[in-house]
């Protein structure tokens, strides 16, 4: 008979907790982990695959982080979790909540 722990890790595993508390930490985290100025134009929307989808309140905004920010924000997520959950990261304008 299976032990309890290896069970629950399972069952744990098939609903994707991890990977859920992983985008957790980086929603409450995001203005603290990229900092303040390009946190208040940016709002992570989804985590697929390892694709990280970011809204972005302006075309401009959207350009400039596309152009000269994007890796030093891959990695510098990457760093604060860890890991290399994040292999890419999308920004669209999209609503800033």
């Amino acid at each position: 008979m299976e032990e309890i722990k290896t069970v629950l890790d399972k069952v744990l595993r098939n609903l994707d907790i991890e990977r859920k508390k992983e985008e957790g930490e980086i929603w409450q985290n995001w203005r603290e982990w990229i900092g303040e100025d390009v946190g208040r134009h940016t709002q992570p929307q989804s985590l697929n695959y390892g694709k990280l989808v970011v809204n972005v309140d302006s075309s401009v905004w959207v350009e400039q982080l596309t152009k000269f920010r994007k890796e030093e924000i891959l990695k510098e997520l990457n760093r604060r979790l860890g890991k290399d959950l994040i292999k890419e990261i999308h920004f669209r304008v999209g609503e800033i909540k």
